[in-house]
C-alpha cells in the first residue's frame, strides 16, 4: 500500500505512516464498512452452504515384539558368530518412521481408497479427477504419539456414513500387514537356517573325519567335539596326547636337573634334608620301593633317638651309635636318590624321543581339530536357533494391538463457520482499505497541511471555521497578531482558491477587519490580479484542493515573484 501512495511525486517525498493510513480509513469509513459488510455476508452464505466435514479416528501400536523375541534369542546364541548374524539380519529393527511410511503407502491404503470412491455418489463430478495422493493428503492425518510407538490415525470425509466402514477397513489392513510381515520374517529365517544346517552338517562330518584319520595315521589322540559336555571350553582339545606327554616329561627333566645340581649342597648343609627331599619327590613322581626301604629305616632310628633323648644325654653311647648309623643310611639314601633321578631322567628323555613328531605334524593336527570343533559348534548354534524359530512360528500370531476401536466424532470438525466469517471480515476490511487508497489516489486531493506547506513553501497560519450564518470568534488571532506587529502593512490581499465561495470570503474579511482596524483588505480568485504591495495570504479548503492546482499556483507565484506570509484553511462547520 505504501508503494501505491508514494508512486506519485507528492507521495514519493513523504514517508507513509500509520497516521496517514488512519486518516484514509477515517475519511473512507463508510466505503470500507460497506465492502467489509458485503464480504462478511458472502462468507456467511458460503459457510452455510458448505457440507459438513466428519472425522473418525483410532489408535494402533506399532510393535515388532513377536519377531524381536526371536531376534533377541538369536543374538544371545550367535553373539560371536557374525556370519550367521549378518545373514539373518539379526538385531536390525525398522524405525517407527519407516513403518509409518509403509502404512501410508498405496499397498496398504489403496483398498480403502477404492472403497471410498465406489461408495461416493455416482454422479459426483470430481470422481474421475480424484487421485490417491490428493485423497490421502486431504483426508488423513497420521501422528506418532511422542515417546511411544502408538500411532493415531484420523480420517475425514464429507460423507458421514463412510467414515466408520473406511476406518474399520484400514485397521483390518494394518493388522493383516503386521501379521503377514512377522510370519514372512520367521519363514524366511527358518528357510535360511534349514539350508545352513544341511551345509554345516556335511561340513562338520568332513572336518571331523579329516582330523580323526590324521590322528590315526600319526598315532595321535582325537576327541570328537560332540562327546564334550562343555562346548564352550575346548581350548585344550587342540593339543595332542603326545604333545602333552612330551611337555610333561620336559617339565620333569627340568625339575630333576635342578635337584641333581643342588643335592650335594643340601646334604652338606643338613644331611636330614635328603630324607625330606627324597620322600617328597617320590610321593609325587614315584614309589617308595624305588629307595629300597631306606627312608623307613631312618624314620625308625629317628623315633628311637627321640625316646632315648628323653632319658639320656646326647653323649650316651646308644644315642651316638644310632646317630652314626643314621648318617650312614642318609649318605646311602643320597646316593640311591641321585641314581634314581639319573635313571628317571633317562626314561623321560626316551619318552620325549618316542613322542616327537616331524615338523608340521602337530601344527596340522591342531588346525584340523580346531576346524572340526568350530564347525560342530556352529552347527549346534544353528540347531538351537531353528528350534526357537519353529516355536515362534507355532505361537498364536497376535497382530498389532488396537488401543482404541474406530470411532466417529459426534460433532463435525468442519467447516469452521466462525473462522470463515472472520476471514471474510478481515479480507473485506483489507480490500476496503486498498480500494480507499486507490480512490484517493485517483481523486488526487490534498488532505494534509504538510503537503501544502511543502509545495508552496509557506507556513500554515490557522484554521478558519465558518458556515453561512455563524462566524466563530478568535479563529484569526494569529493572523491579526502578524498584521498588528507589521507596522508597514497598509494593505492585505487574500488570494483564494475556487473551493472558497465569495460569501465565505466576505465573512472572513469582515471578521479580519474587526481585528486589524484601518488596514485595507482585498480579495481575488485570480493571482494575476493580486497587488504587488502589501501582505499576501492564501486561503483554501483541505480535501477540495488537488495537488495539480496547488502546484500550478506555486509555479505562478514563482513567475510573478509574489511572496505570501502563509495560508489559511477554511473549514465548514458541520
Amino acid at each position: 500500500m505504501s508503494d501505491i501512495l508514494l508512486k506519485e511525486s507528492e507521495f514519493e517525498k513523504d514517508e507513509f505512516d500509520i497516521r496517514r493510513l488512519y486518516e484514509i480509513i477515517f475519511r473512507n469509513k463508510k466505503a470500507i464498512a460497506s465492502i467489509t459488510g458485503i464480504s462478511v455476508l458472502v462468507s456467511g452464505i458460503i459457510a452455510l452452504n458448505l457440507k459438513k466435514i466428519w472425522q473418525g479416528e483410532f489408535q494402533i501400536v506399532l510393535s515388532d515384539t513377536n519377531v524381536n523375541n526371536s531376534q533377541s534369542l538369536a543374538r544371545s546364541i550367535l553373539i560371536d558368530n557374525s556370519l550367521i548374524g549378518d545373514s539373518l539380519n539379526i538385531g536390525s529393527n525398522r524405525e517407527l518412521k519407516t513403518e509409518l511410511e509403509v502404512l501410508k503407502s498405496p499397498s496398504i491404503l489403496m483398498p480403502t481408497y477404492n472403497y471410498v470412491l465406489d461408495n461416493k455418489n455416482k454422479n459426483w463430478k470430481y470422481a474421475e479427477k480424484w487421485r490417491f495422493k490428493e485423497w490421502r493428503e486431504n483426508s488423513f492425518k497420521f501422528e506418532l504419539m511422542k515417546g511411544t510407538s502408538a500411532l493415531n490415525i484420523k480420517f475425514r470425509d464429507k460423507d458421514k456414513n463412510i467414515i466408520l466402514p473406511a476406518l474399520k477397513q484400514i485397521s483390518a489392513s494394518y493388522q493383516k500387514y503386521s501379521g503377514r510381515d512377522r510370519e514372512r520374517e520367521i519363514t524366511n529365517g527358518l528357510n535360511y537356517l534349514v539350508d545352513e544346517i544341511k551345509k554345516f552338517k556335511k561340513k562338520s562330518v568332513n572336518s571331523s573325519t579329516k582330523a580323526r584319520e590324521f590322528a590315526l595315521k600319526h598315532d595321535l589322540l582325537f576327541i570328537s567335539p560332540n562327546l564334550i559336555s562343555d562346548k564352550g571350553n575346548y581350548s585344550n582339545l587342540t593339543k595332542s596326547d603326545v604333545e602333552l606327554e612330551r611337555i610333561t616329561a620336559s617339565n620333569q627333566i627340568r625339575r630333576i636337573d635342578s635337584l641333581l645340581s643342588q643335592l650335594d649342597k643340601i646334604y652338606n648343609e643338613n644331611e636330614l634334608n635328603v630324607l625330606f627331599l627324597s620322600k617328597n619327590y617320590i610321593s609325587n613322581y614315584g614309589s617308595e620301593s624305588e629307595l629300597k626301604g631306606v627312608p623307613q629305616e631312618i624314620d625308625l632310628i629317628n623315633n628311637k633317638l627321640a625316646v632315648l633323648r628323653t632319658n639320656y644325654k646326647e653323649k650316651n653311647r646308644n644315642i651316638q651309635n644310632l646317630i652314626n648309623k643314621r648318617s650312614t643310611l642318609l649318605k646311602s639314601l643320597k646316593e640311591q636318590f641321585k641314581s634314581y633321578l639319573i635313571t628317571k631322567k633317562f626314561e623321560l628323555n626316551s619318552e620325549i624321543d618316542a613322542n616327537t613328531r616331524e615338523d608340521g605334524i602337530i601344527l596340522k593336527f591342531k588346525e584340523l581339530s580346531a576346524e572340526s570343533i568350530r564347525d560342530e559348534n556352529t552347527l549346534s548354534n544353528l540347531e538351537k536357533l531353528r528350534l526357537q524359530f519353529e516355536l515362534e512360528k507355532n505361537k498364536i500370531k497376535d497382530p498389532w494391538e488396537l488401543i482404541t476401536r474406530p470411532t466417529l466424532l459426534e460433532v463435525p470438525v468442519g467447516p469452521n463457520k466462525k473462522l470463515l466469517i472472520m476471514a471474510g471480515a478481515i479480507g473485506g476490511g483489507i480490500l476496503g482499505i486498498i480500494y480507499s487508497i486507490f480512490l484517493e489516489k485517483k481523486k488526487n486531493l490534498i488532505y494534509n497541511i504538510e503537503d501544502i506547506n511543502r509545495i508552496l513553501k509557506i507556513p500554515f497560519l490557522d484554521n478558519y471555521v465558518i458556515n453561512s450564518n455563524i462566524v466563530l470568534e478568535n479563529s484569526l488571532q494569529y493572523l491579526s497578531k502578524i498584521l498588528t506587529d507589521n507596522i508597514e502593512a497598509k494593505s492585505i490581499t487574500i488570494i483564494s482558491s475556487k473551493s472558497v465561495s465569495e460569501l465565505e470570503l466576505k465573512l472572513f474579511i469582515d471578521e479580519l477587519k474587526k481585528l486589524t482596524g484601518k488596514v485595507s483588505i482585498n480579495y481575488t480568485f485570480n493571482i494575476f490580479d493580486a497587488q504587488k504591495v502589501g501582505l499576501k495570504v492564501f486561503v483554501c479548503k483541505l480535501g477540495e484542493e488537488t495537488f495539480n492546482d496547488i502546484k500550478d499556483l506555486n509555479k505562478k507565484l514563482e513567475i510573478l515573484k509574489i511572496d505570501m506570509i502563509g495560508w489559511i484553511n477554511f473549514i465548514n462547520e458541520t
